[in-house]
């Protein structure tokens, strides 16, 4: 979402890739933008189920939050309630309420997670090849 996403991620692919830049990027000020942290929120609100895919390359995180959350102080799963993902260091870490409450790791053979979202269900992740 362009009225979100911060000034050091850019998007490219039709909007369907994020990455971390030095340089800060033009974006009109929003009301909604994150102004700390390197995140973004989707376009489109997660309603139901749903399915998609991260890359684990470098360090990742994806988090699934209310459109209204804090977008000035937090950080998607470590200061809110909020559970993230976090890919790092060959490990893909579930983080909540600022812990690691569980830790799966990433083979060499693939660095793509799928993540599927039943938000009545809870969060399915598997290792895509």
């Amino acid at each position: 979402d362009l009225n979100t996403i911060h000034p050091r991620l850019k998007l490219s692919k039709g909007n369907r890739k994020i990455s971390e830049t030095t340089e800060e990027q033009k974006y009109p000020d929003h009301p909604e933008r994150f102004t700390l942290y390197p995140q973004v929120m989707c376009e489109e609100a997660l309603t139901g189920r749903c399915y998609f895919e991260v890359e684990c390359e470098g360090g990742v995180s994806v988090a699934v939050a209310y459109k209204t959350s804090d977008r000035r102080e937090s950080i998607m799963g470590v200061k809110n309630t909020f559970p993230a993902l976090i890919c790092q260091d060959g490990k893909l870490n579930l983080w909540w309420n600022n812990e690691i409450t569980r830790e799966f790791p990433v083979s060499d053979r693939s660095k793509r997670v799928g993540v599927y979202v039943d938000l009545e269900h809870g969060i399915t992740l598997c290792e895509m090849k």
